[in-house]
């Protein structure tokens, strides 16, 4: 009987613990909405973005204060409006990910892969990379033989080497996919991984040059027709922003064939952002603007800096693994 009784006691405090928990982990939440009150939201949500940028328009129309505490109104609803959409739009997104699109992925054996294998996507999607630094490279050379420009042939050296780094690890992974992991390998990998950052630093040597080409002449003038130039920002943020993120994840995986790839995306990304830049200024500055030389001059001095530390850091890194193993087969 004494027994009985504590196990229901306990079972009632184990009950209450868990309440208390769960309660304090899930704290506020949102209602539920259904399909019809959400679209209703969506709708509502719209409008009052749209009646927000009308009383921008004509908000300098009129001096009534009554009109002009019904914009702040209007703006507050609008805001308001943006962020409940946006929550439960993120809400939306993830349950159909979650139902659908999720066990699609896992049926396929390949996308399961894809979705899965970190180190598999690295490699695959290092293909396109390959294919892109070649056409960059080929582009460059071309316009450098034909208006007999060093700022174009600057980049024609970058990307030839990029090409050739990313070919060499992508050979390298397929030559080596089928050994076993012994330190022999894996120090093969590591002086790869070594090879690959003395070639950014002697990357950095024609990236140099670029720079001073910037800073030093006019005629370094990028140009993108029409709208065009938006498309290559965007995909321009993009290349950045994922190199960041691929580059800590690599970090992570500690495998230096992956590291490898990484750090030349890095380095494509930061050279793509300083072209980027130049071709902005020129296309939506003043002519002969003193600015746009000291932006240049900083972005591209700050791009050489950071391509020089990468390259550094993995011959550092290299010959540091590089020992080690070495040591351990004493």
């Amino acid at each position: 009987m004494g027994k009985k009784n504590k196990g229901r006691e306990d079972e009632k405090c184990y009950t209450s613990k868990d309440l208390k928990e769960e309660s304090r982990k899930k704290g506020f939440r949102m209602p539920e909405l259904g399909l019809s009150k959400r679209i209703f939201l969506y709708i509502l949500t719209i409008a009052l973005g749209g009646l927000s940028l009308m009383s921008v328009l004509i908000k300098d129309m009129t001096n009534n204060p009554v009109f002009q505490y019904l914009f702040y109104v209007i703006y507050a609803l609008a805001a308001g409006g943006l962020g409940i959409s946006g929550y439960y739009l993120v809400i939306n997104i993830r349950r159909i990910t979650r139902e659908n699109v999720k066990p699609a992925i896992e049926a396929n054996p390949f996308t399961n892969r894809l979705a899965s294998d970190s180190i598999y996507r690295a490699f695959l999607f290092a293909l396109p990379g390959l294919g892109t630094s070649m056409v960059y490279a080929v582009f460059n050379g071309v316009v450098a033989i034909y208006s007999r420009s060093f700022w174009y042939l600057t980049f024609f050296a970058y990307y030839l080497l990029l090409s050739i780094m990313r070919y060499g690890v992508l050979w390298l992974n397929r030559q080596m996919g089928g050994f076993k992991e012994t330190k022999e390998k894996q120090i093969r990998e590591w002086k790869a991984y070594k090879n690959c950052g003395i070639l950014l630093v002697v990357m950095n040597i024609a990236l140099t040059g670029a720079v001073v080409l910037i800073i030093y002449s006019r005629n370094t003038q990028k140009r993108y027709a029409g709208f065009l130039i938006y498309a290559v920002a965007f995909y321009t943020f993009y290349k950045v922003i994922m190199a960041v993120l691929n580059t800590v994840k690599a970090g992570k995986t500690k495998l230096p064939l992956v590291m490898t790839l990484r750090s030349i995306g890095y380095a494509d990304a930061l050279v793509s952002l300083l072209s980027l830049q130049v071709a902005m200024l020129t296309a939506f500055s003043e002519p002969g603007a003193e600015y746009i030389s000291v932006m240049n001059t900083c972005t591209g001095l700050g791009v050489c800096i950071m391509v020089l530390l990468a390259g550094v850091g993995m011959i550092v890194n290299g010959i540091r693994h590089i020992r080690l193993m070495k040591i351990e087969d004493e």
